[in-house]
């Protein structure tokens, strides 16, 4: 008789059998003292080590690749239990084998031929982007760390008040969104953004700064009339998220086409070719944020003729000499003026040559350098929660400040590795750069 059998008389006596067994083996199991990951535990290991593998594999080629994604101790990668009529078995392997067979269910692995595991479409595009509870860190650089996750849980992992700048790109409310884009009608984007803002704020120093780059050409369904998307968040900002507006600049890409449909195709509207900047400061405990201009100065132009003094038109007395002191250079206005048209960037063919995904929607470097020079200093840590292409890293680096960056995509976070000299590919949970 089977210990804790409910089995009865009336069943056959080869499925009795076969009962029996199973009891058995879960009793052989639970005597076992090794704490097993489960099968969902393993299922995301188990596909990244049949990616590696080009895609498909024998179940003996990953067993031991499965437990070194896994970070499996000896212990639990050797733990066996007696089987009725099989002996011995390996418990973590009939995990990996458990982990198949859900992977299976889910229409992420198949059998395509006898005895070996194949990726579906479908897989490769869930290891594509990341799925909620996952956060790796894909690559590292003597300064950065490329966090690979959603950006809500990859955020909590940075110590609260060690961030000095957030400069960043998030996808825009627009109705036909990329693959990398956030929510398409503007009330759920504005909920979706200030709850984001939330959980950014409290990373940030007293006195820290958050640039938010941000799309002015936002239509309605069917319309020709744009979103007052940009002045709602604005005003929620300040309102709900406790932020301070220190100033607006403008992006001009002279090479920004605009709305294809309503320039192009039906004429009814004027090519926009700017977007804003908002810069945010957290003041907090009465500290307000140390910026300095003086960091951003452009040199003087050449004085071809002598400017004139006296009352001007605007009521201001331009005195003799007002203009002839040396400050170091001019200061720079708000409008940032760059083209973001090349299709042959070293990015770009960096990622073609190494056949990889590129990012839809860069951004150039000049903008996040004017943030970053005017607000760190070398050695401050700045946050690109949307890293995308990682250009904000790039010039963080390249201006001595730490930086992390944040996407779900893993394939853009590995173009973005191209642009780094010295990038180490990780592919690890992020606690384990403590040990």
């Amino acid at each position: 008789m089977v210990k804790n059998n409910p089995v009865t008389g009336s069943i056959s006596p080869g499925k009795r059998s076969r009962l029996a067994e199973g009891y058995a083996q879960a009793d052989a199991e639970r005597s076992v003292t090794v704490s097993l990951p489960s099968r969902g535990q393993l299922l995301l290991p188990l596909m990244r080590c049949l990616e590696a593998n080009g895609g498909s594999a024998s179940p003996a080629e990953v067993y031991d690749q499965v437990a070194a994604e896994y970070g499996a101790t000896t212990e639990v990668r050797s733990a066996e239990a007696i089987f009725v009529g099989s002996g011995p078995r390996n418990l973590f392997e009939r995990q990996v084998r458990h982990a198949q067979q859900f992977g299976k269910i889910k229409g992420l692995i198949e059998a395509r031929r006898r005895g070996h595991w194949s990726l579906t479409d479908k897989a490769f595009g869930v290891l594509e982007n990341a799925r909620p509870g996952v956060v790796l860190a894909v690559f590292e650089t003597s300064r950065g760390l490329a966090l690979w996750g959603h950006v809500e849980e990859a955020a909590s992992l940075i110590e609260p008040g060690s961030v000095d700048t957030i400069f960043t790109s998030p996808p825009y409310p627009v109705l036909s969104q990329k693959e990398y884009g956030g929510p398409k009608d503007a009330a759920t984007w504005l909920s979706w953004m200030f709850d984001l803002v939330d959980l950014w704020r409290p990373l940030l120093a007293p006195g820290g700064s958050m640039f938010i780059n941000l799309g002015a050409e936002v239509y309605r369904r069917g319309q020709p009339f744009q979103s007052l998307y940009l002045e709602r968040f604005a005003v929620g900002m300040e309102d709900r998220c406790g932020m301070q507006l220190a100033q607006r600049w403008w992006w001009h890409n002279p090479a920004k086409l605009g709305s294809i449909h309503w320039v192009s195709i039906r004429r009814r509207r004027l090519k926009q070719t700017i977007e804003p900047i908002y810069w945010w400061v957290n003041v907090k405990d009465g500290i307000q944020d140390a910026a300095n201009n003086q960091m951003v100065l452009q040199p003087y132009k050449d004085k071809k003729r002598p400017y004139k003094t006296g009352i001007r038109p605007s009521g201001i007395d331009i005195g003799v000499g007002a203009f002839d002191k040396d400050n170091g250079g001019a200061i720079p206005s708000t409008l940032i003026i760059k083209a973001n048209s090349s299709s042959n960037d070293p990015y770009r063919r960096a990622c073609r040559a190494a056949g990889i995904k590129i990012h839809p929607a860069t951004f150039p470097e000049s903008l996040p350098e004017r943030a970053i020079l005017m607000t760190t200093q070398p050695g401050d840590l700045v946050l690109d929660p949307f890293f995308g292409s990682g250009s904000t890293g790039v010039v963080a680096e390249r201006l001595g400040r730490r930086w992390i960056g944040i996407d779900r995509a893993r394939g853009y976070l590995r173009g973005a590795a191209l642009r780094f000299t010295d990038a180490v590919m990780t592919d690890f949970p992020p606690d384990a750069m403590s040990r």
